[in-house]
């Protein structure tokens, strides 16, 4: 005796991941930059979901390592963006520390982070964004905070993904 399967998925999503493989570190502007890694293709017309963790830190080459332990008024802060192909559509939520914030190309397209400890700050990012007309790139963009910090620096083990879905639209009546 056989069995039927109550749902059968003939759309299988794809997934596309990028790691960061080694540091990288501006210093001295504050204009958000290109990422050299974390960016990811996208076709257009479609619809993605976007996650990923960006591990930044922030040094002040006048204050000593071991001066900054245990204090709570050093503070270090990146800004971070992001940039999409013409005509696309997204939010992403940002949670980093005691920052967050929702990011889309309809208002703010860059936050500043700041925390205040020696560490680096993981920053947590789940949206999603729609394509237009255009193919393109979603693409980290980031700089030095506005704190006086000699350096930013996005680490190795950063990364992103996409995963392309189908949007299924209700109607009201539903």
């Amino acid at each position: 005796m056989g069995f039927a399967l109550p749902f059968v998925n003939n759309y299988v999503n794809e997934v596309s991941i990028v790691k960061k493989s080694v540091n990288e570190s501006i210093s001295g502007s504050g204009i958000l930059q290109s990422d050299d890694e974390l960016y990811l293709s996208l076709k257009k017309n479609k619809s993605y979901t976007l996650e990923g963790v960006i591990f930044a830190d922030s040094r002040d080459s006048t204050i000593s390592t071991a001066d900054v332990i245990g204090r709570h008024d050093a503070e270090r802060s990146i800004k971070i963006g992001f940039s999409a192909p013409n005509g696309a559509r997204f939010n992403l939520g940002l949670i980093g520390g005691n920052n967050s914030v929702i990011l889309g190309n309809s208002g703010d397209n860059s936050y500043q982070f700041r925390w205040g400890y020696n560490a680096p700050l993981p920053i947590y990012i789940k949206g999603n964004l729609t394509t237009g007309s255009s193919s393109g790139e979603i693409r980290l963009n980031w700089a030095q905070g506005d704190d006086g910090a000699s350096q930013a620096t996005v680490l190795e083990g950063s990364f992103l993904r996409v995963e392309e879905f189908k949007e299924t639209r209700r109607s009201k009546n539903e």
